[in-house]
């Protein structure tokens, strides 16, 4: 079953650089994950490999939700 926002309505997200947002959930056991400090990204999209660790199932990949536009004011810097 493939999960979508409507799943998790209020749980935080997690947003890399280049946009690219995940719910940091595991894809096989649906527990919360601690995500990597880096995902990465080509030409051919998102890499295949695993993105976050699950402590029951060990190297896994989040919920990719898509890729966010940036909210970072340039008038901050």
């Amino acid at each position: 079953m493939m999960h979508t926002d409507c799943d998790y309505p209020n749980l935080w997200r997690v947003t890399y650089d280049g946009g690219a947002t995940f719910i940091p959930v595991c894809e096989v056991c649906h527990r919360f994950v601690k995500p990597d400090k880096k995902v990465f990204c080509g030409d051919a999209g998102l890499s295949p490999l695993p993105n976050a660790t699950c402590k029951k199932c060990g190297p896994t990949r989040m919920h990719f939700e898509g890729f966010m536009p940036s909210i970072h004011n340039q008038d901050d810097d």
